[in-house]
């Protein structure tokens, strides 16, 4: 039986690559959303926002990476997330309460992997 499914593009993309391309259009976005609003050098709302939205577009994205792999769970969080893991190393970084943000985006980010990963089983 012949069947007319066509496959997506990025079924042929492995779940690194997936994870890389990520991470940059998610780190380009945050760079240029965050230069044009936020003014000075605070955090403020709109930077809480945009980092919310930053970690909502990776965690997402690994979720949806690992459940089309599941054995990607291991390495796609690490990559989607290697901003915040390079963030931890500022000392400045734990001077306010700015790693509280990165932190639970992290967190979000390897658990929605995981997540992924036991639905991708099941399908």
């Amino acid at each position: 039986m012949n069947t007319n499914d066509k496959k997506s593009f990025l079924d042929g993309i492995p779940s690194w690559a997936s994870a890389l391309i990520t991470l940059i259009v998610a780190f380009f976005a945050l760079m240029y959303i965050g230069e044009a609003l936020t003014v000075g050098g605070g955090l403020g709302t709109v930077g809480v926002i945009i980092l919310i939205i930053y970690y909502l577009l990776l965690t997402f994205s690994g979720f949806f990476i690992v459940r089309q792999n599941p054995r990607s769970f291991w390495y796609v969080p690490l990559i989607c997330n290697a901003v915040t893991i390079i963030a931890f190393t500022d000392p400045s970084i734990w001077k306010d309460s700015k790693w509280i943000y990165f932190g639970i985006g992290l967190a979000l980010s390897i658990i929605a992997s995981i997540i992924g990963a036991r639905k991708g089983k099941k399908v």
